[in-house]
């Protein structure tokens, strides 16, 4: 995934998400007892939809989610630590029309999953999210789980970085984000 990281580091008009995403890259959730700090700040800075979350041991991709976009200064004030709370979020967007810096929402095995479209390929989406494999970064989901896209509500126009992204890089398919 390093290709796409390179790669949205230097895309001219990078929607905000996609930075926020980045500085965030690799954060990783601690097993047992302790918790991240940095996971657990999130959960306070998000306030009362996320108050009730008391360690990183829960699903928190919403979590991830819900803080990158709220530091681009989208309206999160409808997601829950959920992750289908996201179709709520923004502007439905058809499924074949996902850009950079759109919100994708998947099924999984007991839920849903949440993410930010990075790029794609004939049978897969490269998306970054959070508690994927229990740290934020990019992973490839299959395009048959897709739920639904949501797009951010932009003020002014959508930067010109919030294009279609074809990349092939291969690796395994994310089965069960935790």
């Amino acid at each position: 995934m390093k290709n796409i990281i390179q790669f949205l580091k230097t895309l001219p008009g990078a929607p905000r998400v996609i930075r926020e995403c980045l500085a965030l890259n690799d954060v990783r959730e601690i097993p047992g007892r302790n918790h991240s700090s940095i996971i657990m700040g999130w959960i306070k800075e998000l306030g009362r939809n996320f108050a009730w979350i008391k360690n990183d041991e829960i699903p928190w991709c919403s979590t991830f989610a819900a803080i990158v976009y709220k530091r681009a200064d989208k309206d999160v004030s409808m997601i829950t630590a959920a992750a289908a709370s996201w179709v709520n979020f923004g502007t439905p967007i058809g499924k074949n029309d996902a850009v950079i810096g759109d919100a994708l929402v998947f099924k999984r095995p007991g839920g849903n999953h949440i993410g930010v479209y990075c790029a794609e390929n004939k049978d897969s989406f490269y998306i970054f999210g959070g508690n994927q494999s229990n740290k934020t970064g990019i992973t490839r989901m299959a395009k048959s789980r897709l739920l639904a896209v949501r797009r951010p509500v932009y003020k002014v126009a959508m930067p010109e970085g919030c294009i279609k992204n074809y990349m092939d890089l291969g690796g395994a398919f994310s089965e069960n984000e935790q």
